[in-house]
């Protein structure tokens, strides 16, 4: 994981490929026993751009120095809607 997400999503278009890739590869560690689901949310958030892991950490409340408060699914949404409003706005 530690590699997948130092590649850095700088763009709308990245950042959206970042995201589906990362759901794959994530979503099989965590079956394989490779990853733990809190862990999830918390690499998910280490290759995102600033700007999208604050407004994530704002919608969904989580703390940053509680790695079980970064749940994948939620953080996810937040980013996809933020995008969205994004892609609208331009």
């Amino acid at each position: 994981m530690e590699a997948f997400v130092r590649k850095s999503a700088g763009q709308l278009g990245e950042l959206r490929h970042y995201m589906h890739n990362f759901t794959i590869y994530s979503a099989k560690a965590v079956a394989a026993g490779n990853l733990t689901k809190q862990k999830r949310g918390w690499w998910f958030m280490r290759g995102l751009p600033i700007k999208y892991c604050r407004h994530a950490i704002e919608k969904t409340g989580a703390v940053a120095d509680e790695p079980s408060t970064f749940v994948f699914k939620r953080l996810r949404q937040a980013v996809l809607s933020w995008m969205t409003a994004v892609e609208g706005a331009e």
